[in-house]
């Protein structure tokens, strides 16, 4: 595979403090990392990726999940 970089921001402010965890996939549905952020409000958060390809960004709060779709190329 090429080699790229691209540098992405998760950020975010709950109204309250809640568990949170997020995890990044590959479009094949493999897992790539995983956090758990433990229990916070405001949280910003910089990665580096440097494997061209799609990625799924899935960030739970409280057992709610949101998920993304990222694209290195």
């Amino acid at each position: 595979m090429c080699k790229s970089s691209l540098t992405f921001n998760i950020k975010f402010s709950l109204e309250k403090e809640a568990r949170v965890t997020y995890s990044i996939y590959d479009m094949a549905g493999k897992l790539i990392e995983k956090y758990d952020l433990g229990i916070l409000k405001d949280y910003t958060y910089s990665k580096s990726l440097s494997t061209v390809g799609t990625y799924l960004i899935v960030v739970t709060v409280d057992g709610v999940s949101k998920s993304t779709r990222l694209i290195v190329n």
